[in-house]
């Protein structure tokens, strides 16, 4: 379901834009698309598609993931507020682009050492 991967690429899109406006505009979004694949696992189970059961596991997971979601709104929000939160200021760990590849890809807060990803 696309709803279902739009909500981490969404977190990480928003993340790596590097404005804190951005990211919250990105984690509202994934908020959208959390509400989305809610209302494709309901139309799922009223047609037979998936169980009962299925469904409310898969209701629990996409609940926690909201709630976890919006905690970070709420954290995110609340240091746009007091003015705390800079990306500038924080610690990058040492990525590698893979080799060949350095003038064509910005580096990537998702690339392992070594260039593995």
């Amino acid at each position: 379901m696309r709803a279902a991967l739009s909500v981490p690429a969404n977190i990480a899109e928003g993340y790596t834009r590097g404005g804190l406006a951005d990211y919250l505009r990105f984690l509202d979004i994934a908020r959208s698309s959390l509400a989305g694949l809610e209302s494709h696992l309901y139309f799922m189970a009223a047609n037979g598609l998936i169980r009962s059961s299925e469904q409310r596991k898969l209701d629990e997971a996409v609940s926690d993931a909201g709630n976890l979601l919006v905690g970070l709104i709420r954290a995110l929000r609340a240091k746009q507020n007091d003015g705390s939160w800079n990306r500038l200021r924080e610690e990058r760990a040492g990525y590698e682009t893979m080799s060949g590849e350095e003038e064509y890809l910005p580096p990537s807060s998702f690339l392992l050492p070594g260039g593995e990803g």
